[in-house]
């Protein structure tokens, strides 16, 4: 409580330091009048009993400022009158400091866009609980630990999730495209196939309906919808949760909808924020007891389990498995990898490359604003001489320190407003292709980081400044005329010119590096001329299309219809996307007239194509072998 009281009595008396000024001069006054009155009782004459009480009450200046410091912040106060000056400084040198202010402003603006990027991929944890114990499981070659290939096959990651004993629960989930019918135009929408344990493993809460259990393997099919779907398919209505859906021909119960929030990704790739989620369930023939579809884990460790731990748990519980089989991939391990990790795998140099330049930027911002500094210092040299001279050497540092503080506020609170533009614009120009999951802002930790950038900035552009000005030689400070700059800030500014230059190198140097590399990425030759083509996917729903035969029949009058359309040249089709899309499967792969391999057979890609491909991509054939009854085989059967 007598803490309590003191800051209370403290906090009035800052409040009303002018009455409290008067009421003090007021009291001393009193009290020398009584001295006064004391001496003139014992008969001296009243002026010399005046001046008497005045040399026995002593400094009245000294008095009051100690008075001040008991019952005050003579720090607060002192604060005060620095900002008092630097407001009026900064305002006798307008240009000077909106130049300053500028040049912060946008070197800070950069470096906190830069950290709000970072925070959002890097430092802000997933939306699960716990996030941290969160993995996921894919290959990597035995050669190349450190990357991931391939996703495990189904077969290695059924025994991991019977027999593991490292993890608290481990699902398995892969990408999955369905073409949803009914409730409007025909859709295909991307999700994944999942196994019962999935949203369990990830700790998140739906916000309508329940999530996947065990006997929904049995039930009939179910699915989760994805908020975006849940908004974009059927209005946002509740009454879809328990109805059902026709997913690839199929029936579906409608189990949950996830909340706007969640956004589950792999391999850096979202995996239904905008799709649906199907169960694994028993009899399908692309998951059984032995099949090599492929497959993700998702896992969360038990306390205390490492990665490494779990990691040799699963090689042994692969090794086990892949030795009943002749087809197994040896050459391949299980890798584990932090599942906010493998979110930024191929973002992280970017990323990183991003921050170190504009850091660069920031401190090629601080040499210069030293440099300016230092030669509005020798501008204000005599005025900073004499106060030298009259003792304000610890001060004079506190002065200047405060208008370069005030200075990068201003710059710092310019730099924030150019920080949420920058944010925003990066959001809606997306230049990397793909977006943090969750929101990209400037919160509250990249607000924190500005803060200390404003404070380190301070002190790297003022504080050898004010250091200077303060370690002056008062016998020649006081005969300087002012205007020079003495052996001292010649060297001060080599040193920051030098600085400016080597910095500026690195940065021009990074820009040409960066440049080149992006000029050359743009001109590298596809092999194809994409100039006037045009590609589109299609799905066929089976209830229409029950049958191969009525597949390849749609097919073929497609392509006779779109070759009769005004020019059109070529036409043809394939089983994927000519450069991001995925093989139809993968085949062993032998060459006539060599032995086969012992140990594994190199494996091929297959793609399936009309005759008229490669027409199409004005894509060059080095050597072919053509056969019209093999082209044609996708649109006969």
């Amino acid at each position: 409580m007598a803490l309590l009281a003191e800051l209370w009595r403290r906090l009035i008396a800052f409040t009303r330091r002018k009455q409290m000024d008067v009421d003090f001069e007021e009291e001393m006054r009193m009290h020398m009048e009584l001295r006064a009155q004391q001496q003139a009782e014992t008969g001296v004459d009243p002026d010399e009993a005046r001046y008497a009480a005045q040399r026995q009450f002593g400094n009245a200046l000294q008095l009051k400022e100690t008075g001040r410091e008991v019952w005050g912040w003579r720090w607060l106060e002192a604060l005060a009158q620095d900002l008092r000056y630097a407001i009026r400084m900064l305002r006798n040198s307008p240009v000077h400091s909106a130049v300053t202010a500028s040049i912060l402003a946008l070197a800070i603006g950069a470096n906190t866009t830069a950290f709000s990027l970072l925070d959002a991929w890097l430092i802000r944890p997933l939306p699960f609980r716990d996030p941290n114990r969160l993995v996921i499981v894919l290959g990597s070659e035995v050669k190349r630990p450190a990357e991931p290939a391939i996703a495990v096959l189904y077969r290695d990651f059924a025994a991991w999730e019977k027999y593991s004993r490292c993890f608290d629960s481990l699902a398995g989930m892969f990408w999955h495209s369905h073409l949803l019918t009914g409730n409007g135009e025909p859709d295909e929408i991307g999700g994944m196939v999942v196994t019962a344990g999935l949203f369990r493993a990830l700790g998140v809460a739906p916000e309508l309906g329940r999530t996947f259990i065990p006997d929904d393997r049995n039930a009939p099919p179910s699915v989760v919808l994805s908020h975006s779907i849940w908004q974009r398919r059927f209005g946002g209505s509740r009454a879809v949760v328990g109805s059902y859906i026709t997913l690839n021909s199929v029936p579906h119960l409608v189990l949950r909808v996830m909340p706007a929030s969640f956004d589950l990704r792999m391999l850096e790739q979202p995996t239904g924020n905008d799709g649906v989620w199907t169960l694994v369930r028993p009899g399908d023939p692309d998951y059984g007891p032995d099949s090599t579809a492929p497959m993700a884990a998702l896992g969360r460790l038990k306390p205390g389990v490492t990665a490494i731990a779990a990691q040799a748990e699963l090689l042994g519980l692969q090794n086990q498995v892949e030795s009943k089989f002749h087809d197994a991939l040896k050459d391949y391990a299980p890798l584990i990898t932090n599942l906010q990790a493998d979110n930024t795998r191929g973002l992280r140099p970017t990323l990183f490359t991003l921050a170190a330049v504009v850091l660069s930027v920031l401190l090629i911002a601080c040499t210069n604003l030293a440099a300016l500094l230092m030669g509005r210092a020798v501008g204000r040299s005599r005025e900073l001489n004499v106060r030298a001279a009259l003792g304000c050497g610890r001060r004079l540092v506190i002065q200047l320190l405060t208008e370069n503080l005030l200075l990068c506020t201003l710059g710092s609170a310019a730099g924030i407003l150019l920080a949420y533009l920058g944010v925003r614009a990066f959001v809606a120009i997306n230049p990397l292709g793909t977006l943090p999951p969750g929101s990209t802002t400037v919160n509250g930790r990249a607000l924190a980081f500005t803060a200390v950038l404003t404070v380190v900035t301070t002190l790297l552009i003022g504080l050898a400044p004010a250091l200077r000005a303060s370690r002056v030689d008062l016998s020649q400070a006081l005969k300087s005329t002012g205007g020079r700059i003495t052996g001292g800030g010649r060297r001060a500014q080599s040193v920051l010119l030098a600085a400016q230059i080597g910095l500026t190198v690195v940065v021009l140097a990074a820009t040409c590096l960066l440049t080149e590399t992006l000029i050359r990425i743009t001109s590298q030759p596809l092999g194809i001329l994409p100039e006037g083509g045009a590609v589109m996917s299609l799905s066929l729903p089976k209830q229409d299309f029950p049958t191969l035969m009525d597949q390849h029949r749609f097919y073929r009058l497609l392509l006779e219809k779109l070759k009769l359309l005004p020019g059109v040249v070529h036409v043809a089709a394939s089983t994927s996307d000519p450069i991001y899309g995925t093989a139809a499967g993968d085949n062993e792969l032998t060459i006539e007239g060599q032995p086969q391999p012992p140990d594994l057979a190199p494996h091929a890609e297959l793609q399936l194509i009309t005759q008229e491909y490669f027409s199409a991509l004005s894509a060059p054939l080095l050597a072919a072998v053509v056969s019209p009854l093999r082209t044609l085989r996708l649109l006969k059967p």
